[in-house]
């Protein structure tokens, strides 16, 4: 097993919870202790690498707008790639919406959903695409 975060001092958060949510470039997560109020920090991992031998798509294959959102936003994909799953998760790691046989273009209703980032990941077998979304 590898250590990835070293949470040493608890103004630097203890107790790592929830799941990582990982944007093409970094890993973030959250921690349930420490920080400046002592309710817990988030924080940013940098990897050297790609997870577990799925290919991370360049920036064209998926395109969300409007960003930021306010009611709803669209995510548009590219033809040529069929995404089977959609998974959208707010930074805390909570499921908020999820999606099993995904077309090229759906639409997500995010009027109930709290300001904050969001992460949409979209994945097949063998390609994984995060997009980050700010909702309003």
């Amino acid at each position: 097993m590898t250590k990835l975060v070293d949470f040493t001092g608890f103004a630097n958060g203890s107790s790592p919870e929830g799941a990582l949510i990982h944007d093409g470039t970094a890993f973030y997560g959250t921690t349930r202790q420490g920080g400046a109020t002592f309710g817990g920090t988030c924080f940013k991992f940098v990897s050297g690498g790609s997870s577990a031998g799925i290919e991370e798509l360049n920036d064209a294959s998926a395109n969300v707008y409007p960003n930021p959102a306010n009611e709803s936003f669209t995510i548009s994909t590219d033809n040529s790639i069929q995404f089977s799953d959609l998974i959208i998760t707010s930074v805390d790691g909570k499921i908020v919406h999820s999606k099993s046989n995904v077309s090229n273009f759906e639409t997500i209703n995010s009027s109930n959903w709290t300001s904050e980032i969001y992460f949409v990941q979209l994945t097949n077998s063998t390609n994984s695409k995060t997009v980050k979304i700010e909702q309003f």
